[in-house]
């Protein structure tokens, strides 16, 4: 009888331990998960035009905030400052709020629409669907795209496609 005792006590210590590891553990993962981090990358990029190989060039990308990760579907959010070539877009004030599919319009910080963000995690591989205005509020894509980090067309197609099919659902771009 003694014995039977002392394995139900070890058991239930054993199961206690177990459900506190699993409480911490699960603790741990959000906290790291969703707590912002700086970002201060510069990635090479290109901007090309969809259908017409010979329109490419290089182009230097920067983002320099701090981005915040979110959990179940929710939206991340940046904050900061990006720039690419010329054009610069502050979100310092107001955030830039990517849904669950990592998408977001890009407007620069007089409200004017430049185009779509389809980002990956942290903007690990982007690219950016430039429109033009056609009036009436209307904006559709004119064409050319901005992809990085990427050498080379080849590379900025791919990563296009990679990240639109979210939307499209088939390659688009070539």
């Amino acid at each position: 009888m003694t014995m039977l005792r002392y394995l139900k006590t070890i058991v239930s210590s054993n199961m206690i331990t177990v459900i506190l590891l699993l409480i911490f553990l699960s603790c741990w993962f959000y906290i790291d998960y969703t707590t912002p981090r700086n970002m201060q990358s510069t990635y090479e990029g290109i901007k090309y035009q969809n259908g017409n190989a010979e329109k490419a060039e290089a182009i230097t990308i920067q983002v320099n905030g701090e981005y915040k990760r979110s959990l179940m579907g929710r939206e991340d959010i940046f904050k900061g400052i990006i720039i690419m070539g010329s054009e610069s877009f502050d979100f310092s004030q107001h955030p830039l709020i990517l849904n669950r599919n990592t998408i977001m319009a890009l407007n620069d910080d007089q409200s004017v629409h430049y185009g779509m963000l389809f980002a990956e995690n942290r903007f690990n591989k982007f690219t950016i669907e430039i429109h033009e205005h056609e009036g009436n509020g209307i904006y559709q894509s004119n064409g050319w795209y901005i992809s990085g980090p990427c050498n080379n067309r080849i590379q900025a197609v791919e990563i296009s496609n990679m990240l639109m099919k979210k939307i499209y659902k088939k390659p688009i771009i070539y």
